[in-house]
């Protein structure tokens, strides 16, 4: 469950609703308002935006409903709340929207279904030329992409199995929304039936059949005013036009589909199937809405929208609440995906340079079973110093056997050019100790793998490794164990404990597999490989200059670890002078 946010600096995520059908179905799956007997949280001078904060499940959430459609009004919103809660990193854009009857892949769009966009067109905005209106593709084009959180998520969603487990999740979560309805409203979110579920071809407009009815209607190029606020049963409209929809056929259930791609949006409703036909091929769109482009270059989104109509003039409001319900019901999918932040891990950044506690070497632990990720926080803690303080030595050392250990000094003894660090009668680990407490710069030690008591602390006839390792306030240490008794003697206070894998980490990992385009098999092979793999794969971002991979030897459990690397080409200028 989350914990209650003491501010609004803490809220990462808002769901943004245009429409107040959609905000209610929203509503219904949010597990807790925090706002019941008032506003907790305020807002921030000028923001004229009334918001809700909640959770839902253990992520904490602002709802915004928009004063109105449109983009500007999206724009306004979205400037707005990133004012209020100025860290929020993602919005969720939950609705309904008009959907195009078939993507590019032949794959049949049906009401209810849900649009995952991942990339928007806005293709009302261009210029207007004697031969035509020419759409400039801003969005897609001058923009910002979607974060690459956001894209990683969506990619591996997108893959088979993924999208197929999402669809199943989202069809039980529509069950509890339904369920959760008020009685008075409980119809308002069931599947209208599959029999009301009518694409006509596109050229068959909405209008009067009996031309005495309405003499608009007359004109074939006219749908006639009358006609647009009138159902198709009202009209007449002829079902043998009607297009086959084969998979409308074939449903065991109501389950809606979820589909990827590109959504169009504009100030303007389509309600007209041949212009839905051109605009869709023009730009590859399978869905049409209106707000989102104005919430799509102020905080990375995610798009979501249920399929309401077909964006053609015969368009009615049968199935919108339905449509928002299954929206409202990916959306907290989505949410049960989204890569979390790991608490751990703040927590341990917080524990080493800048705010290291100058009057101590800052000695911080990481413990936890084989394979919950300890080396990784390692990695990300390291990779985050060098981003942030690139004058900041980073050191890797082995602590698998005392060889390991030994040679990991060695080389970091080579490297900063200590004289004797190669006589055979030296003490090296002695030696580097010394440079490193003597050195006037900053520095972090990592000693990983350091699960045997007796090689760490020593035993009857060794002093054990833990007498080498420096002490100096400019330097802290990051010890990684599976041993707790380790842990507890190395350091009994700052002890980052990591839990088993969740749902959210595992899915983290999902996400990197489908990116790198990498199989199962093949992650486990480089994760049992050398720790120089390990390392690249875990944090392909680190800057490769100066790093050293040396003395890689065999762990028991069989990964492969380096001794050392310093992501700073250290000079011995830098140590003794």
């Amino acid at each position: 469950m989350a914990t209650r946010p003491a501010s609004r600096a803490e809220f990462r995520i808002a769901i943004v609703c245009a429409l107040q059908r959609e905000y209610n179905a929203v509503s219904l799956l949010v597990d807790e308002f925090w706002d019941k007997k008032g506003d907790p949280y305020g807002r921030a001078s000028g923001d004229p935006y009334t918001y809700r904060t909640g959770r839902i499940g253990d992520i904490s959430i602002v709802l915004v409903l928009l004063s109105d459609m449109g983009k500007a009004s999206a724009a306004s919103a979205a400037a707005s709340v990133r004012s209020s809660y100025p860290n929020l990193e993602l919005i969720l854009l939950t609705g309904i929207c008009g959907g195009v009857p078939r993507t590019d892949a032949n794959e049949e769009i049906l009401l209810g279904d849900v649009v995952l966009a991942g990339l928007v067109v806005q293709y009302d905005f261009g210029k207007q030329y004697p031969d035509g209106f020419q759409t400039n593709d801003t969005v897609k084009g001058n923009l910002s992409k979607p974060s690459k959180k956001v894209r990683n998520l969506l990619s591996v969603l997108e893959t088979d199995p993924r999208r197929e487990d999402l669809q199943r999740r989202v069809a039980a979560i529509l069950q509890e929304l339904q369920h959760a309805s008020h009685p008075s409203q409980l119809a308002k979110h069931q599947f209208p039936g599959a029999g009301l579920d009518k694409l006509y071809q596109s050229s068959y407009r909405h209008k009067h059949r009996v031309p005495a009815d309405c003499s608009k209607c007359m004109d074939p190029h006219n749908t006639g005013e009358p006609s647009r606020t009138q159902t198709c049963g009202e009209l007449g409209c002829d079902d043998a036009f009607l297009m086959p929809r084969n998979r409308k056929h074939n449903l065991e259930s109501p389950a809606p589909y979820i589909f990827f791609g590109c959504i169009g949006s504009g100030d303007t409703v389509v309600k007209s199937g041949e212009d839905r036909d051109r605009i869709a091929k023009e730009h590859r769109l399978i869905a049409f809405e209106m707000e989102g482009a104005g919430v799509w270059d102020e905080i990375p989104c995610i798009i979501i929208r249920g399929v309401c109509d077909y964006a053609d003039s015969h368009k009615n409001k049968r199935w919108q609440d339905y449509a928002a319900a299954t929206a409202a019901s990916t959306m907290k999918t989505l949410l049960e995906l989204y890569p979390k932040a790991d608490e751990n891990r703040d927590q341990l950044l917080q524990l080493i340079p800048p705010n290291t506690n100058k009057d101590n070497c800052q000695r911080t632990v990481i413990e936890g079973l084989g394979g919950v990720g300890k080396t990784q926080v390692a990695l990300e803690a390291a990779y985050r110093v060098h981003h942030h303080h690139a004058d900041c030595s980073i050191f890797w050392v082995s602590a698998v056997d005392i060889m390991s250990f030994e040679n990991a000094y060695r080389n970091i003894g080579q490297k900063l050019g200590i004289s004797g660090v190669d006589d055979d009668d030296v003490d090296v680990k002695s030696l580097i100790k010394t440079a490193l407490e003597n050195s006037s710069n900053s520095w972090l030690l990592v000693i990983d793998n350091a699960d045997d008591i007796e090689l760490v602390f020593g035993g009857r006839n060794s002093p054990g490794s833990a007498i080498h390792l420096p002490f100096s306030r400019n330097g802290s240490i990051i010890l990684t164990t599976r041993n707790h008794k380790v842990a507890v003697r190395f350091n009994q206070r700052n002890i980052i404990a990591l839990a088993q894998m969740n749902q959210t980490e595992a899915t983290g990992i999902g996400i990197y597999m489908a990116e790198m385009g990498m199989s199962a098999a093949k992650y486990l092979h480089h994760c049992y490989s050398s720790n120089k793999t390990l390392i690249q794969l875990l944090s392909r971002d680190f800057d490769d200059q100066g790093r050293i991979l040396h003395g890689i030897t065999r762990l028991p459990h069989g990964i492969y670890d380096s001794s050392a690397f310093s992501p700073k080409k250290i000079s011995p200028y830098h140590y003794y002078h």
